[in-house]
């Protein structure tokens, strides 16, 4: 619950942003800067995107990170699972060095791949 109310909190700042940009861009007058304060108690407003950012990501990333992060699940081309047999495609999202699909990483899938190799 605190991760929703903190992307909430976090699209609030993005789109306060975005309408000071647009009307910086067409000369027009600045809308006020939006203040943590003003959603609520600053320690509180923070203390929720913290935990949006570790609910969606994994930790508690910068902002910097997160752009990294999303350029190169944009960049990356759809990729098929490397088990021989298998056509699933591997999530968009996946990490760059996840290889198999939910089955085939698997323990038991791993235990196949090692027996086949070793011959038992």
């Amino acid at each position: 619950m605190r991760g929703q109310t903190g992307l909430f909190y976090a699209s609030e700042f993005a789109l306060n942003a975005k309408d000071r940009l647009d009307a910086m861009l067409n000369g027009q007058e600045l809308p006020e800067r939006l203040e943590a304060g003003e959603l609520g108690s600053a320690f509180e407003v923070y203390a929720a995107i913290k935990q949006a950012r570790i609910e969606l990501f994994g930790k508690d990333l910068s902002d910097s990170a997160i752009a990294y992060r999303m350029q190169k699940r944009r960049e990356r081309e759809q990729r098929v699972c490397a088990e021989a047999s298998c056509s699933r495609l591997l999530p968009r999202v996946a990490h760059g060095n996840k290889r198999y699909c939910d089955e085939h990483g698997a323990g038991s899938g791993r235990a196949r791949r090692h027996r086949r190799v070793r011959g038992g």
